[in-house]
C-alpha cells in the first residue's frame, strides 16, 4: 500500500510542478570520483532546500520536492586540484541512507523508498542524472512541530558496478518546509520562511522585529538608481572592491539565493565572448550577466548567464556579447555562506565601446588619448578621465583634489578631513570631496577618497576588515599630517553612524582597478 501511495503522489507532483527529470539543474549534487577511486560529491552543503506543502488526502498530506537531484560531473567540471574526476563506464551508483529526521524519506518513483538507515536506491551509471522526491510526512514524526525550521538526511554514495569505487564520505542534505499558499512570510520570495532565515542565520534582523533587514532597507526601493549608476568596467584590469554587509539584492539569480548584490556595467566595442571571473575572492560569490538593452534588469527574464563555485567559492561566467549592447554584471554573496567581503573581478573579452568622439574635457583630444598620454588620470580604469567624473557647481576642482593643486596627494588628506567633519564649508572644497556626487559627504566618499589616494600613491589595496575612517586617520599619520584629537573623534564617530546606512553603490571613482 505504501508503495502505491508514493507512486501516485510522486506522479501527481511531477505533473503539478512540470519538473523535467531529464534536465539538469544548477543546484544538483555533482557526482564524481577521486584519483584513488573514491566516489565524491560537489555540492554546497550549507544550502537549505524548500519542501512544499501538498494536500492530497487520503493519499498524502505533507511536504515534498525533487530538488536537489544528482548529476554525473562533465569533462568541463574535472578539477585535479580538487581531486575530482569523471565516473568511468561500468559505474553503478546507489544512494544509501545513514540517518534521517523523523518523518523524512527519499523516494525514487515509488519503487525505492529510503525511510530507514541502511535503505538504498539507484542513482545510475557514469552518465547518471536522477531526481529523488524528498518527502516529509508529519504523521511519521511523533514530535511534529510545524515551527521547526530544519530537517536533514545524511547519505553516502556506493558503487555496485564493475568499477568498484569506494563509498563517498557521508554528506547531509538540509531542508525546510514552506506552505506555498501565500500564508507564509517570505519577503525575498525564495520559498524559505523569513522566520527560519533569521533563526538559521541566513538573513539579518538587526532591529529584532521579525522582518528581514534586506526587505526593510530602502536600498531595494532605490535599485533603479543604483543600477543606472553602476560602475563601468572593462577587460584588461583586475577590479578590487568590497561587497558590504548592507548592500541588498534587488533581483534574484537562477544560480543561488543571494544575500547581497553590487552592480557594474559593460558595453563591448565588437562582438565576442565576455568572461567575468571572481576567482580568488575571499567569500562565496555568485556572478550573473544581465541584458541591459531595455534598461535596468527587472528579474530572471533578463538574466543571460550565471555561475557560482566555478573555482572553489569563486565564480566565472561567459556570454556571447554584441557590439554596442549594454550588459549589467552582478557580483553577489551567496545566502547562507560567506556573504560579503573583498572580491577580485576580472573581465576578458572585447574592449569597451568608447562612443563617438568622446572628449569630456573639451580639449580637442579624445579622452582615450588624454589617458594614454598622461594628460588625464584614469585611476579607476573606466576609460573616463577623472576630472570629468565629478564636475559640479562649475568648480574646476577634480575629484579628490580638495586643495586644487592639480593632483591628488597627501596634501589633500588634511582638507578632506576638515570637509568631512564640517569644519570647511567652502563649496569647491566640498565638491571635490563629494566623490560619489550624491550631494553629501559621507562614508562612501571616505572609501572613494582612500581608494583614489591609494591608487595615485601606489599604496595597494585597502584593508577589507578595518573601518575606513580608521584607515583615513592612519594614512594621515603615515604621511606626517597632524590631526587634532577632537577631529579624530569626530571622524571615527562618522563611520560608526554611517556603518549601517543602506548605501548600495559607490560610483566610478571608488573602485580600485589595476593591470594584471
Amino acid at each position: 500500500m505504501r508503495q502505491s501511495i508514493v507512486i501516485w503522489v510522486v506522479s501527481c507532483w511531477a505533473m503539478l510542478t512540470s519538473t523535467a527529470h531529464g534536465q539538469s539543474h544548477a543546484g544538483d549534487v555533482g557526482v564524481g570520483r577521486s584519483a584513488a577511486g573514491q566516489l565524491k560529491i560537489v555540492y554546497d552543503l550549507e544550502q537549505i532546500k524548500p519542501l512544499l506543502y501538498i494536500d492530497a488526502p487520503p493519499y498524502f498530506t505533507g511536504y515534498l520536492d525533487d530538488n536537489p537531484g544528482f548529476d554525473a560531473i562533465t569533462a568541463a567540471q574535472v578539477n585535479p586540484e580538487l581531486d575530482l574526476y569523471q565516473l568511468q563506464p561500468g559505474t553503478n551508483v546507489w544512494l544509501e541512507a545513514l540517518e534521517l529526521a523523523p518523518g523524512f524519506s527519499a523516494d525514487y518513483i515509488g519503487f525505492y523508498i529510503l525511510d530507514n538507515p541502511g535503505d538504498v536506491g539507484p542513482l545510475g551509471t557514469h552518465t547518471l542524472h536522477t531526481h529523488y522526491t524528498w518527502m516529509l510526512d508529519p504523521t511519521g514524526d511523533p514530535g511534529w512541530n510545524p515551527d521547526q525550521c530544519l530537517w536533514t538526511g545524511t547519505f553516502r554514495l556506493i558503487d555496485q558496478g564493475s568499477t568498484n569505487y569506494s563509498p563517498s564520505e557521508p554528506f547531509t542534505l538540509q531542508f525546510s518546509i514552506f506552505d506555498n499558499d501565500g500564508s507564509e512570510a517570505d519577503c525575498n520570495e525564495n520559498q524559505l520562511r523569513d522566520e527560519c532565515e533569521i533563526q538559521l542565520g541566513l538573513q539579518d534582523d538587526c532591529n529584532i522585529d521579525g522582518q528581514l533587514d534586506m526587505c526593510e532597507l530602502p536600498t531595494i526601493l532605490d535599485f533603479e538608481r543604483y543600477c543606472v549608476d553602476a560602475q563601468p568596467v572593462c577587460p584588461g584590469y583586475i577590479y578590487e572592491d568590497i561587497l558590504f554587509s548592507f548592500w541588498t539584492p534587488a533581483i534574484p539569480s537562477s544560480c543561488a539565493s543571494l544575500y547581497r548584490q553590487g552592480w557594474y556595467q559593460y558595453t563591448p566595442a565588437t562582438n565576442g565572448v565576455l568572461t567575468v571571473s571572481t576567482c580568488g575572492s575571499n567569500f562565496d560569490t555568485v556572478v550573473s550577466i544581465y541584458d541591459g538593452i531595455d534598461g535596468c534588469p527587472s528579474g530572471l527574464a533578463d538574466e543571460l548567464a550565471c555561475n557560482e563555485n566555478y573555482c572553489g567559492t569563486g565564480s566565472e561566467v561567459s556570454w556571447d556579447v554584441e557590439a554596442g549592447h549594454l550588459y549589467y554584471i552582478s557580483i553577489a554573496g551567496k545566502s547562507g555562506s560567506g556573504q560579503s567581503g573583498q572580491f577580485n573581478m576580472t573581465l576578458t573579452g572585447p574592449v569597451c565601446y568608447q562612443g563617438p568622439g568622446n572628449d569630456c574635457n573639451a580639449n580637442s583630444i579624445p579622452d582615450d588619448c588624454d589617458i594614454a598620454d598622461g594628460t588625464s588620470f584614469d585611476c579607476n580604469h573606466n576609460t573616463e578621465p577623472d576630472e570629468c567624473e565629478m564636475i559640479s557647481l562649475n568648480c574646476p576642482f577634480a575629484p579628490g583634489d580638495v586643495n586644487n593643486d592639480g593632483q591628488v596627494d597627501p596634501a589633500d588628506i588634511y582638507y578632506f578631513i576638515r570637509v568631512l567633519v564640517d569644519l570647511d564649508q567652502f563649496p569647491c572644497h566640498r565638491t571635490a570631496s563629494d566623490l560619489d556626487g550624491n550631494g553629501r559627504i559621507d562614508i562612501r566618499d571616505v572609501k572613494a577618497f582612500l581608494l583614489l589616494v591609494h591608487c595615485r600613491l601606489e599604496l595597494g589595496s585597502l584593508h577589507n576588515r578595518k573601518n575606513y575612517c580608521e584607515q583615513l586617520l592612519e594614512l594621515a599619520e603615515e604621511q606626517g599630517i597632524d590631526i587634532d584629537p577632537d577631529i579624530q573623534k569626530k571622524v571615527l564617530s562618522l563611520c560608526r553612524l554611517n556603518s549601517i546606512l543602506p548605501y548600495a553603490k559607490i560610483n566610478s571613482t571608488s573602485i580600485s582597478a589595476r593591470r594584471p
